[in-house]
């Protein structure tokens, strides 16, 4: 299963649009949302591994954005609404990913990248400015992203050195009332909803070593057939260790390459 969890997208690859380029997260916009996408952030955290369900991507969650606000409904895991929140919440996610140390983007270690941690990027979807009106489980009247725009469709790509690495990116996303298991008519729409994908080299082809450049590409769209491209790049270079040892291999490479070359002659 991949890891991605949804509350409640490369520039221009479908629509025309604005690019807003936050750091190491970009964002593009596909046809005319009336939301939008805030607080990116690319980081190294913990995500567990097989053996453990992969159980830490999901406690890593509510250690970001831990309660009162936020809570882990561990029987689906996800994070869902927890008590009323005044906005904005465009600062959530990075106040509680800074507070915990976690390593920033866009230079990792292997270690970054395998044995039970991984890379991150989240971001809050808020409403864009002239959003709907309604219910949510944060106010009785607001801004909100209204369920009839859900659900969200989610799909993407990462590649390693240009190469395709891992496309199991495929994902759907609830509306509010879903989510919490409540009537249909009990909230109008979320009114924010943070999103947590991860990468590791777990989820790349067997025998690839973690090293290399990558780059993820999603694609996030609403009902309606608009919604957000996003797009991000990191690095993850082999230990220091292994390049200092690279010339003495080389070395000794050459050395039999030499001697090898030298018997065939013979």
């Amino acid at each position: 299963m991949k890891l991605q969890a949804l509350l409640l997208a490369v520039c221009g690859l479908f629509t025309l649009g604005t690019c807003a380029d936050a750091g190491t997260v970009t964002f593009t916009r596909i046809g005319s949302p009336t939301w939008e996408p805030v607080d990116p952030d690319l980081f190294a955290a913990p995500i567990g591994t097989l053996a453990t369900g992969y159980s830490q991507f999901y406690q890593t969650q509510a250690a970001i954005l831990p309660p009162p606000h936020y809570v882990l409904n561990t029987s689906i895991g996800e994070i869902v609404p927890g008590t009323p929140e005044a906005g904005p919440y465009t600062s959530d996610l990075s106040n509680g990913i800074h507070a915990l140390g976690y390593k920033q983007g866009p230079d990792f270690n292997v270690s970054d990248f395998s044995n039970g941690s991984g890379i991150w990027v989240t971001f809050m979807i808020v409403p864009s400015a002239g959003a709907p009106t309604g219910s949510s489980p944060d106010f009785m009247s607001g801004p909100i992203i209204p369920n009839l725009q859900f659900p969200l469709i989610q799909s993407g790509l990462t590649m390693r050195n240009g190469v395709a690495f891992d496309a199991a990116w495929s994902g759907q996303y609830t509306d509010v009332n879903q989510l919490l298991g409540l009537p249909k008519s009990t909230y109008a729409g979320f009114s924010h909803a943070p999103i947590f994908l991860a990468e590791s080299s777990d989820f790349g082809p067997a025998g690839v070593h973690p090293d290399g450049h990558y780059t993820s590409t999603w694609s996030f769209v609403d009902a309606t057939g608009n919604g957000w491209d996003v797009s991000t790049a990191y690095t993850v270079p082999l230990p220091t260790a292994v390049w200092a040892g690279l010339p003495t291999l080389l070395l000794i490479g050459l050395a039999r390459r030499s001697l090898s070359s030298k018997r065939v002659v013979g």
